[in-house]
């Protein structure tokens, strides 16, 4: 534990697949290595989100340094506050840490959601429960977790992603 995460003496838990931790249709057979990670950590709004202080409006659940307190510092309620969305870009081991395990939104590459984009699935095959690229599956502070298209209003889902923003949002997204 004390030594990084690529260290050789952390090699065989590293390359430990956690099922949990991927998609169902991403497989070792479609060329993704078995230690990938399906799911990032939602940071907030910007490149620089994970690095923000707990105070900051584009803040969001996960950050380098920051503690948030559950549910006292997620002050737009844990129904509306994104924990972890899914990716197929920019996959990294589930152990390394840094934009491969948590990422803000980079409101410079709209939309957020898509095959190809910041957020999106591995694949359209059928025979699973994902057959879209173009919606992701997203966990919420509260517990819940929701399938969320690539039609969602930006902002709505900007908004998700900070935990004390102050933004209205319908409950209808």
């Amino acid at each position: 534990m004390s030594l990084p995460w690529d260290a050789n003496e952390n090699q065989e838990v590293v390359e430990t697949e956690y099922r949990p931790f991927r998609c169902p249709s991403m497989r070792e057979g479609n060329g993704a290595a078995i230690n990938l990670t399906s799911y990032v950590g939602v940071a907030g709004i910007g490149q620089d989100a994970a690095a923000l202080p707990l105070g900051d409006k584009r803040c969001g659940f996960f950050g380098y340094e920051r503690k948030i307190r559950m549910p006292d510092d997620i002050k737009d309620g844990t129904s509306h506050t994104l924990v972890v969305i899914e990716t197929g870009r920019d996959n990294g081991p589930w152990a390394r840490g840094g934009s491969a395990t948590v990422r803000g939104l980079d409101s410079d590459e709209l939309p957020y959601i898509g095959a190809g984009r910041q957020f999106g699935g591995h694949s359209a095959s059928r025979g699973t429960f994902r057959g879209s690229e173009e919606a992701v599956q997203a966990a919420l502070a509260d517990g819940s977790t929701r399938i969320i298209g690539r039609s969602i209003d930006p902002r709505i889902l900007e908004a998700l992603a900070t935990i004390a923003g102050g933004e209205e949002i319908p409950k209808d997204y």
